[in-house]
């Protein structure tokens, strides 16, 4: 028996276990349960609680004034893990499983990828430095607060540039890669044009370009589904940029902090700082560059060349974001701080490049030895050093913050008007300085309101959203107008733009603005607590619709997420009247013959000529259907060029087998 493959099988599974076991190491705050309340954690389990709705049509009705959900996050991604929720698997478990599946993956792909060039020990600790780095360890740009489709995603560019630069250029394994990297995150899949030009930039023959641009397009057909639909919306709305300044995107790479300490918002721990930051960030960027330029552009040193040119290529793009055109920006955005973890990516496989042999002929297996073995260990003791800064960011899940809003929880639940089917607007916290620590490290820990209580949000879910309402809808008080708890008369204005959107309730956090309230006529307080201040808005009841033009009275009742039954009485034909609801250009309705959708001024759904008499409209999102069938027809056609090319390789594996001879043949 031959003991190379087996002892080879060893060494991945070894290092593997290590990659797995110190990503659990760094994440054990969110995994043991800080990953319900950190970051954008909280707002994810609610959207997922839409996902695992039997016959969910992908609009969700939880937050602002209703938003394509199916068009925000992956469907395959969110919908595969709903499936799992409706097989009975705790939204939380699986949850958080996800977080911790998507940080280990591009230190996997990265391992795999250069354990031949460089051994299985090195490997390992090259991959490591995914981990023990900012973003990639406590920050906004963290798989742990919420980004783990695009570590996904960014996994799948890593694996792809680990292909194209070593030569497999088959359409349709590549095409494949693609679209599941599209399928799975926007923003990575802009990033696929940029990684093919750096292809065709080293190996620019006629079939090479070929394969690329065919990998490319089959891969764009095969992630329709997920593309396709919100690029045909933009006319309702767009991403909105967060993209940051060329001096800022250098220093967080160069000298990686978090954007608050950055910003001089929040005060720097020089230990935690330099120990999960700069070290780790200095390093790469050593090796990286080392590699890249340890020896010329041939032989075993190639992908290493390939890597330093792809990060330095993304990096170029993220540093002239603002002379782009706004279209491009809206393409790369709406965060280049998420971007800066592909410049990191095309570092790690330059930086195999180092300890990769100068000439093909050598041997390049090394597997797991006793002084690899023993810096394992050292850097698995390590992990729980390295995770200091997200232990203090995921500060006692189950302490202050928990109580306080569960206690909310159930003021809203105690005060809820049987039949009452308003929003209620919820004030952001994250970026509130005047809060206690506790709940302003947690932005988004509000986000479950919704489906905890039953009652409909209008702002404070995500922090931002694709939709024109994203203006008004605001997460903080007083910010939708530009406004201050001391103008009395622009607050007057504020609250009747919340009326707008059908809100009936306010939940404040900030102290200046609870008292500026409680002295209002138009306020009732209905709860208050140390962190948060209930109030119910008197005044006329919209009824979630309003009279534009013409006379009469409507009313409008939610029986589902994406679906409105429009109750309307009106005296005179051609009227028009607006719902509390985001307009959304895939939105159909039934009931009158005539009768238009349009978009209100501020984003709101417009009903226009509105037939005479008194009618039951029913409007209902309707996303279409063929961008799907685009993509199944695409996936089906790569599985079967994919099964095809593997018959193909099965008879002509058999041909070169060696016959067998037998030791006891006769004579």
């Amino acid at each position: 028996m031959n003991a190379r493959p087996r002892n080879d099988w060893k060494s991945r599974l070894a290092g593997a276990g290590f990659l797995v076991a110190l990503s659990a190491a760094a994440g054990w705050p969110v995994l043991a349960g800080g990953g319900l309340w950190y970051l954008d954690n909280p707002a994810h389990l609610a959207e997922l609680s839409e996902w695992a709705r039997p016959g969910w049509n992908g609009w969700s009705d939880l937050a602002f004034c209703g938003f394509p959900l199916g068009q925000w996050h992956s469907p395959v991604a969110y919908g595969a893990l709903g499936a799992l929720v409706r097989l009975g698997i705790p939204p939380g478990l699986a949850y958080v499983a996800a977080l911790w599946a998507a940080f280990s993956f591009p230190p996997l792909v990265l391992f795999f990828g250069v354990r031949k060039r460089a051994g299985e020990g090195r490997a390992v600790l090259l991959a490591s430095l995914l981990m023990l780095q900012p973003p990639a360890l406590a920050g906004i740009a963290s798989a742990w607060g919420g980004m783990w489709t695009f570590y996904l995603a960014a996994g799948g560019l890593l694996w792809l540039m680990q292909r194209w630069s070593t030569g497999r250029d088959g359409v349709a394994g590549n095409a494949a890669l693609v679209g599941a990297i599209g399928l799975t995150h926007l923003f990575a899949l802009a990033v696929v044009p940029l990684l093919a030009g750096v292809k065709l930039l080293f190996s620019c023959r006629r079939k090479t370009t070929g394969a690329v641009l065919g990998a490319c397009f089959l891969g764009a057909l095969a992630s329709a589904a997920y593309w396709l639909p919100p690029a045909l919306a933009q006319a309702g709305g767009g991403w909105v940029p967060q993209n940051l300044s060329p001096i800022r995107i250098l220093w967080a790479l160069a000298v990686p902090a978090d954007l608050q300490s950055l910003t001089g918002a929040a005060p720097t721990d020089g230990r935690e700082w330099m120990q999960s930051g700069v070290l780790p960030m200095w390093a790469l960027l050593a090796l990286g560059i080392a590699g890249g330029l340890r020896s010329s552009g041939s032989g075993p040193s190639r992908p290493a060349r390939f890597g330093l040119v792809f990060g330095a290529a993304a990096l170029a793009v993220l540093l002239s974001l603002p002379a782009l055109p706004m279209g491009l920006d809206r393409i790369w955005g709406p965060a280049s701080w998420r971007l800066l973890y592909v410049v990191r990516l095309g570092l790690a496989w330059s930086a195999a490049g180092i300890f990769a042999p100068r000439r093909a002929c050598e041997a390049s297996s090394m597997p797991l030895g006793a002084r690899e073995a023993l810096a394992s260990l050292l850097l698995l003791a390590l992990g729980w050093w390295f995770a200091a800064p997200l232990r203090q960011a995921v500060r006692d899940p189950d302490g202050q913050t928990r109580r306080e809003v569960q206690a909310l929880w159930d003021a809203i639940r105690s005060t809820t008007v049987p039949g009452d089917a308003g929003r209620i607007y919820l004030q952001d916290t994250y970026r509130n300085p005047g809060l206690s620590p506790g709940l302003a490290w947690n932005s988004h820990v509000l986000a479950l309101t919704a489906a905890a209580t039953g009652v409909r949000q209008l702002g404070a879910y995500y922090g931002m959203a694709p939709q024109r309402t994203a203006p008004w809808t605001s997460g903080e008080f007083g910010r939708i107008c530009g406004v201050s708890p001391d103008d009395s008369d622009a607050a007057s204005s504020a609250l009747e733009r919340l009326r707008r959107g059908h809100c009936t309730r306010l939940v404040v956090a900030s102290p200046a603005w609870a008292e500026r309230l409680a002295g209002r006529n138009d306020c009732i307080r209905e709860y208050r607590s140390e962190w948060f201040t209930l109030f119910r808005l008197v005044g006329e009841g919209r009824e979630g619709a309003e009279i534009l033009s013409g006379g009469g009275r409507a009313s409008v009742e939610y029986p589902n997420a994406g679906e409105a039954i429009l109750d309307l009485e009106s005296t005179t034909p051609g009227g028009s009247l607006r719902l509390a609801q985001a307009w959304h250009p895939d939105w159909t309705l039934d009931g009158a013959d005539g009768v238009g959708l349009a978009s209100d001024e501020t984003g709101l759904l417009r009903v226009d000529n509105a037939p005479a008499g008194r009618h039951s409209l029913i409007l209902r999102y309707r996303p279409p259907a063929w961008p799907r069938w685009i993509s199944w027809i695409a996936w089906t056609g790569l599985a079967l060029a994919m099964g095809w090319k593997v018959r193909q390789r099965a008879p002509a594996r058999g041909i070169l087998k060696p016959p067998t001879t037998s030791s006891n043949s006769g004579p």
